[in-house]
């Protein structure tokens, strides 16, 4: 997803120690600093900067105006006009800085860094310029609106510094386009072109973006606008309007965004994060599309697919992530946030909230492997409260060539930094598994240098770093694997190793598991288990239905159903025992009218009611309404049939111990004898 900017337009400066016109300026993308660089940010000397922010047509103060200053795109210290118009603000000496002006209904500005005097403190007064509102709607030849296509403004007689602008419709084909300089523009629309694709943002185009952009698809409008005025205009797209074939059950999120004085705020990017329930945890996956407040704070996010999801709102304006995200109903914390359950066709209106202005800490340091090289992978960063309503997916960041990284705007709180090596990946091609029996019974990718590092950080009010984080080789688990009561098993199956805390899931996404295959000897029955890291409980797939992994005893712990940490490579084990017990039982039935149906059968002791347990297990009714679910340990057993529409997200609910538990009341008990079956009518409990 683009980064969203506002534009950054001369505006009148009336203080002698800032040149009389300042040149505009393009924000960088934000980048980390090297600790070298953190370092030196933090020990320069600091200068007041006052004046006032009044508007350039009256004069009169312009209250709430928020004042940024930024070094190398990130907000280093922020300040709000009072209602004299007055501020205060601090500035970095010996560093190049840049003051970001911004007010919904002016024009904003972005100042590189004022002439100072050797003196405590500077005056900068501002006059800022009141914005232009381009608005209007997108028809097609019939008279229908033409939704998501791209309209372009390009704004004339203002030399190579022009505006060029491009936004898109929503789907009633309107578009809105606040905060313009006073001027003439052209506009026309034209299809998603490359560099934009997956984005619904209102950008500025760069010289070079501006030559890539597709031909017009609509014959230009001119319009000249005044200061302060809002245009309403109407563009007739050449080409049909595409009818998509989701829009009749997409849903509709709108609503408004606020300050904290309660006044709109235009410019903020808002996003709605789906949660994914991945083992047990509630992921925010941030891939979705974004929309931008106009001059009114309002926004309109649409053809939504059905889901749980987090409404975010970030600001983006200065090309900068300093200012922290803000979750609904106006929080910065994602452990108090609300979510928001979408149905098909479902509009969710007056969805409003207040954004606050916080920023976050940076987190950095310089991350090394076990022989004191840089890492040559990213840093990932992550929330491990698993018993949030939302946890947001691990952040990522790159290591430059010295092995720094850095974090931006990270809220307070509890957090792990977490990384690996390069690693070397050796395929066992399918010749090989058929002539070795030291080969794994299945073709596996397994990494054989890979290195791992988690480390915990507590987040405060202020930056933390340096942090020097190294990397070390993960455990390897070695034993033999025992039937009881069965013949050893000739048939393909996985022994595999999962962590049971998202924190050490070293593939980089919370939830994943951090699931490493066994390698087995089909001779003697022995295995090598690379790559084990953090809290570890072992499980059996694609075994056959009389059979279940009864025991993985090591040192008199049962892995099967009990986590043992593992951090490093001195926590190898080499008297790993497992037990394959041919004592499964079988549970079936019928559910009437059931097909497509999932059967959940789930142990009645709330104990094994843990990841990848084997006392958990799903089936799914056939067309007939028939249902099996086998390889089950014997004991006594809940059994309850789900009709869902979202059956992924389904199975992934049923890692959580409240999900199960809530299911206990419409479930049927069955107790399950030592290679039994037993015949079962579910009771079935709709959820959408």
């Amino acid at each position: 997803m683009h980064t969203a900017r506002r534009l950054t337009i001369a505006l009148l400066v009336t203080a002698a120690s800032v040149p009389a016109a300042a040149r505009q300026t393009v924000p960088q993308r934000d980048v980390p600093a090297t600790a070298t660089q953190q370092t030196r940010m933090a020990a320069a000397p600091r200068t007041r900067l006052a004046g006032r922010i009044t508007a350039a047509a009256t004069g009169t103060p312009i209250r709430r105006a928020l004042i940024a200053v930024t070094v190398d795109g990130r907000v280093v210290s922020r300040a709000f006009s009072q209602g004299d118009g007055g501020y205060e603000i601090d500035v970095p000496e010996g560093v190049p800085y840049a003051v970001v002006v911004t007010k919904s209904g002016y024009v904003a500005v972005t100042l590189p860094r004022p002439r100072t005097a050797r003196s405590a403190s500077t005056t900068l007064d501002l006059s800022l310029a009141a914005a232009a509102v381009l608005a209007g709607r997108v028809m097609d030849p019939l008279g229908n609106a033409v939704v998501s296509v791209r309209v372009r403004l390009e704004q004339l007689e203002a030399g190579p510094d022009g505006a060029d602008i491009v936004t898109s419709t929503d789907d009633t084909g309107v578009f809105r386009v606040p905060g313009l300089t006073p001027g003439k523009y052209r506009v026309t629309t034209a299809g998603r072109p490359e560099y934009l694709t997956g984005s619904d943002q209102t950008l500025r185009l760069d010289p070079e973006a501006r030559l890539r952009f597709s031909p017009p698809s609509s014959e230009p409008v001119t319009v000249e606008l005044a200061a302060g005025e809002l245009r309403d205009v109407t563009i007739a797209h050449r080409d049909p309007a595409v009818i998509l074939p989701y829009a009749n059950v997409g849903g509709l999120v709108s609503g408004q965004v606020s300050d904290e004085s309660g006044e709109p705020v235009a410019g903020l990017s808002v996003q709605l994060w789906r949660i994914e329930v991945l083992n047990g945890i509630p992921v925010a996956d941030r891939s979705g599309g974004a929309r931008l407040t106009d001059d009114r704070g309002q926004y309109r996010l649409f053809h939504v697919r059905a889901g749980r999801y987090a409404l975010v709102v970030t600001d983006d304006s200065n090309g900068s992530s300093s200012w922290l995200p803000v979750y609904y109903p106006g929080t910065t914390s994602p452990s108090q946030a609300m979510v928001l359950d979408i149905g098909r066709s479902q509009e969710l209106l007056g969805i409003d909230m207040a954004f606050t202005h916080s920023q976050g800490a940076r987190v950095f340091g310089i991350a090394t492997n076990a022989a004191g090289e840089p890492l040559k992978n990213t840093v990932s960063l992550v929330a491990p409260d698993v018993d949030a309503a939302i946890v947001p997916a691990a952040r990522l960041t790159s290591v430059d060539a010295n092995g720094a990284f850095a974090f931006e705007a990270v809220p307070p709180g509890a957090y792990v930094l977490r990384a690996t090596s390069s690693v070397s990946n050796v395929s066992l091609p399918p010749a090989l598994l058929a002539a070795s029996p030291t080969a794994s019974i299945n073709t596996i990718s397994v990494p054989r240098d890979a290195e791992f590092a988690v480390q915990a950080v507590q987040v405060g009010d202020g930056d933390i770093g340096p942090i020097a984080f190294t990397t070390a080789r993960p455990a390897t688990l070695r034993g033999r694997i025992v039937f009881e009561g069965m013949e050893p098993l000739r048939t393909s199956f996985e022994l595999t190793a999962f962590t049971t805390d998202p924190t050490y899931d070293i593939s980089g996404r919370v939830g994943d598991g951090s699931v490493s295959r066994a390698t087995i000897n089909v001779t003697n029955w022995t295995f090598e288990l690379p790559r084990v890291v953090g809290p570890i409980r072992l499980r059996l797939n694609a075994i056959p239905p009389r059979a279940w992994l009864k025991s993985a005893d090591v040192g008199g712990i049962n892995l099967a159903e009990s986590p043992m940490t593992f951090l490093s490579v001195r926590d190898s084990r080499d008297d790993v025992v497992i037990v394959i017990a041919g004592t499964a039982g079988t549970v079936t039935g019928t559910v009437p009218d059931g097909a497509g149906v999932q059967v959940i059968t789930f142990s009645t002791s709330r104990e094994r009611w843990n990841l990848g347990s084997t006392y958990v297990q799903w089936g799914y009714a056939d067309t007939a309404g028939r249902f099996t679910v086998a390889s089950l340990p014997p004991g006594e057993y809940w059994v309850v049939a789900i009709d869902s529409v979202q059956n992924e997200l389904l199975r992934r609910e049923s890692e959580r111990a409240d999900f199960l538990e809530s299911l206990t009341t419409s479930a049927r008990r069955v107790t399950l004898g030592e290679g039994r079956t037993v015949s079962v009518s579910p009771r079935v409990v709709a959820m959408r």
